[in-house]
């Protein structure tokens, strides 16, 4: 189990369950498919730039992220 899914267990968080619930989300379907399991360290700002570029060819709000 995740530290997140530890916290929300818990209740020791400072955002609503579902909000963690959809960063989940977003990073399983944009971010992982991208970047993978590397860690943070390792990613620089063109990986970055990279997945804001797939979102945009899939018409996808950076915002959202």
């Amino acid at each position: 189990m995740c530290k997140i899914d530890q916290k929300i267990r818990r209740g020791n968080t400072l955002k609503k369950k579902a909000t963690y619930l959809q960063y989940s989300i977003l990073y399983e379907q944009h971010i992982k498919p991208v970047i993978g399991n590397r860690k943070l360290s390792t990613i620089k700002t063109y990986d970055v730039q990279n997945v804001i570029g797939k979102m945009n060819k899939k018409n996808l709000s950076t915002k959202t992220m």
